[in-house]
């Protein structure tokens, strides 16, 4: 195994009771002898010996993480549970795509509009980037799926099987081909096209011809984006279990400077309530976990698709609600494409978005980009962050411009404790308000072209600026004067004592 990465996660033991109420290890000695695949995660190497050496098959030796997966007796295992050696056990539990209804056709449906003229194409408006020469060139993007076809629109740099039938990355489902087209189908004037053209496209297939995959190969999928140094990795797929080993490879991923981004779900059944109860919330996993993008999915209107998981941990929407992409064909020969709904088509559009920002600001860290792209949110549903679109629906098309300055900014009056200003209001079509700083400090705002600052220390220099904000949030530089407060009757008589 390679040099493993200091751990990030606090990993919680799991014990024997748990373990057995969770059917992980039989509850009858009479059943000693049946076999379960587990993924072991140890604290030492005594510990990993332990593993190879109670297992009937090991499956994979992780690099990234101290664990294996194998196949173990449930007597075997009981003795795992109890080792010191060995941090914790998990099954090895199921994952699903997350995409919903494909409408599978051989060539574009009839109507279709011209390449760039898809819905969700004009929500995004990459083509506001190309023009500057952003296309995503130079940034690796990991799709973690199904696999990628060999699609006439589709340049695929490599990849990876981790499931057990094929060692080809080829897919075999639709899904992951689905998903791909989104992020980077080409511009090539035929067909439709991508939100990053020209990334370097990876296929990792983690689940199989039905959709379905494992945590095993789920792991060593985001292992294979770690190790070969993706800058963006797309998980549109999903599990309602919670596990320690996947949450510790998500983080290593992100730590290691991978902007990682995941489908919400699509298993919100309670539209029309509002507020959504809490106890409905359905983020799955891996989208749940902090160091993940959850993607929500909204329709042409930036309504939210009725299938759409719902939770405090959604970060951004996208368009995920009769989408077209790349597909294969009916008879898997050749290439096609489809129409599908699900939070696996929103999430790929944030990954494109990333991409083209990747190219545009390389030195950027995983964690700026991800801050980067919520500056074209447009907040959409309750204001602020919320648990349907999180902090808004995506779009290149978003004001980025700051407005003017204010001018003519001058003191109207002064006290010991108050300073009072005046100025004059840019003329910008979308100007909103003026935000108040003092020192640095945000103190106030207002859309008028005064102001009067109270409770101030007499005799004391302030640094006051008017930053102006238009309706999409953005604010200028600002204008600033610096002055100070009225000595106050105190300090007058003390400088007359002076004199005397």
């Amino acid at each position: 195994m390679g040099r493993k990465l200091a751990r990030s996660v606090t990993a919680v033991t799991l014990s024997l009771s748990i373990l057995l109420n969770a059917g992980l290890v039989q509850a009858s000695d009479s059943q000693a002898d049946i076999e379960q695949e587990v993924i072991v995660v140890y604290k030492n190497e005594k510990g990993k010996e332990r593993v190879l050496d109670k297992s009937v098959e090991v499956q994979h030796e992780f690099d990234t993480i101290p664990a294996v997966s194998a196949t173990v007796t449930n007597s075997d295992l009981r003795k795992l549970l109890t080792d010191p050696n060995i941090e914790y056990v998990e099954r090895n539990i199921s994952f699903r795509i997350t995409g919903e209804d494909f409408k599978v056709t051989a060539v574009l449906p009839p109507g279709t509009p011209l390449e760039q003229s898809q819905w969700n194409f004009q929500a995004i408006q990459p083509a506001k980037m190309w023009r500057k020469g952003i296309t995503g060139a130079g940034v690796k993007v990991a799709v973690i799926d199904s696999g990628i076809f060999a699609h006439n629109e589709l340049s695929i740099a490599g990849g990876i099987s981790t499931v057990e039938y094929t060692t080809s990355f080829n897919d075999d489902n639709g899904h992951g081909t689905h998903v791909a087209g989104i992020i980077s189908a080409k511009n090539n004037n035929s067909g439709l096209v991508g939100i990053a053209p020209d990334v370097q496209l990876y296929a990792v297939k983690s689940m199989d011809q039905n959709g379905d995959g494992t945590l095993q190969d789920v792991l060593e999928g985001i292992e294979w984006a770690i190790v070969n140094e993706m800058d963006v990795i797309n998980i549109s797929l999903g599990t309602d279990e919670d596990s320690a080993a996947l949450h510790e490879m998500v983080d290593r991923a992100y730590n290691a400077g991978i902007v990682v981004v995941g489908s919400a779900g699509n298993s919100q059944t309670d539209k029309n309530k509002v507020p959504i109860p809490t106890s409905t919330y359905t983020v799955n996993y891996p989208a749940k976990y902090d160091s993940v993008i959850a993607v929500a999915a909204v329709d042409e209107k930036n309504v939210r698709g009725v299938f759409s998981s719902v939770g405090p941990e959604v970060e951004l929407a996208a368009p995920g609600v009769g989408v077209v992409s790349t597909f294969v064909k009916k008879d898997g020969t050749g290439s096609g494409y489809a129409i599908a709904n699900g939070t696996s088509q929103a999430a790929p559009h944030v990954t494109g978005m990333i991409a083209l920002l990747k190219q545009q600001r390389p030195l950027m860290t995983n964690k700026e980009l991800r801050e980067e792209v919520k500056r074209y949110a447009v907040d959409i549903g309750t204001p602020g962050r919320d648990t349907e679109f999180g902090f808004g629906s995506l779009t290149f098309n978003k004001d980025m411009e700051a407005p003017a300055n204010v001018t003519n900014i001058h003191v109207t009056g002064k006290t010991e404790n108050s300073i009072s200003l005046s100025w004059t209001n840019p003329i910008d079509t979308d100007f909103a308000m003026n935000n108040i700083y003092v020192n640095d400090v945000k103190l106030g705002s207002t859309a008028e072209e005064s102001f009067t600052l109270n409770k101030l220390l007499p005799n004391s220099p302030y640094t006051i600026a008017v930053k102006s904000v238009d309706a999409g949030g953005n604010e200028s530089i600002g204008t600033a004067v610096t002055e100070i407060t009225g000595a106050g009757a105190a300090a007058a008589r003390t400088s007359l004592n002076l004199k005397m």
